[in-house]
């Protein structure tokens, strides 16, 4: 009993629901794939729980494992990324010819804590800056290994898009520091960033003057996107934040009003 309790207190709890023997197929462009599932949750702080699900091909074959942080920020991983963009399944149960799992295994984390299946048992638990999220992650990370102790060694690669670019910014320098001091053993290869919102204003100051040189606005369009992308500066200079959200808002429908040819695409 003495050991029992002395293992329940090191190790953090876990929950989740163990691969089993029966299979799923996808069938994709370079033929037929069959795949296992995992999923669960971690609690990766007192009040906060991480909700996260990982495809895994059969055979294993030593595969790269692909982590997807999703955009938002709030918008979930397991729900639009999995279904929508990179998973084996469509959300009407179809097959998705194009997932990635032809070329990796894929686990989609919901990131932050109160995004998609992610929650929080009262509201001072939320995360308020990337930072923040970016240790949830790595508590995260540690505990997935221990469950999944054979994606130490293999290829790991973290893809985000859209604000996740800025928490998988954070998120690769800290489990990259962790790697050098010998607190990770983590085969962490590479970090890619899709359409990422890094930096918000260079892209609002930027857009106005691309879509010019590529013939989507004429001259009086230019000037008046510019005039927009000005307003949204003198709100982020301000750090006036929800009014200068609203104004990116506007410079969007602005553009897309403009410019028959140019939409951005729905979240």
């Amino acid at each position: 009993m003495l050991h029992i309790l002395t293992f329940l207190v090191i190790i953090p709890p876990i929950e989740t629901f163990y691969m089993s023997e029966f299979y799923e197929t996808v069938n994709t462009w370079n033929g037929p794939l069959q795949y296992d599932e995992d999923w669960g949750y971690t609690d990766v702080r007192e009040n906060a729980h991480i909700f996260w699900w990982l495809y895994a091909v059969k055979p294993k074959m030593n595969r790269p494992l692909i982590l997807w942080l999703q955009g938002g920020p709030g918008a979930s991983g397991t729900g639009f990324g999995n279904f929508e963009e990179t998973g084996p399944k469509t959300i009407n149960s179809s097959d998705n010819p194009a997932t990635w799992l032809q070329l990796a295994d894929m686990v989609y984390v919901d990131s932050p804590v109160g995004a998609g299946f992610s929650y929080v048992d009262n509201e001072d638990a939320f995360t308020t800056n990337v930072t923040q999220i970016g240790h949830d992650l790595l508590v995260w990370i540690r505990q997935f290994l221990v469950i999944h102790p054979e994606y130490r060694i293999r290829p790991f690669f973290i893809f985000c898009e859209s604000y996740g670019g800025k928490v998988g910014a954070e998120f690769a320098q800290l489990i990259t520091k962790e790697i050098d001091i010998g607190n990770l053993q983590l085969n962490f290869c590479g970090l890619a960033l899709g359409d990422s919102w890094i930096s918000a204003m260079d892209y609002v100051n930027s857009w106005g003057q691309y879509l010019y040189a590529n013939s989507y606005l004429d001259s009086n369009q230019l000037a008046r996107v510019n005039a927009q992308a000005k307003q949204c500066q003198k709100k982020v200079d301000n750090n006036q934040w929800t009014k200068a959200t609203i104004c990116w808002n506007q410079m969007e429908d602005l553009i897309e009003m403009v410019d028959i040819l140019w939409n951005f695409p729905a979240p």
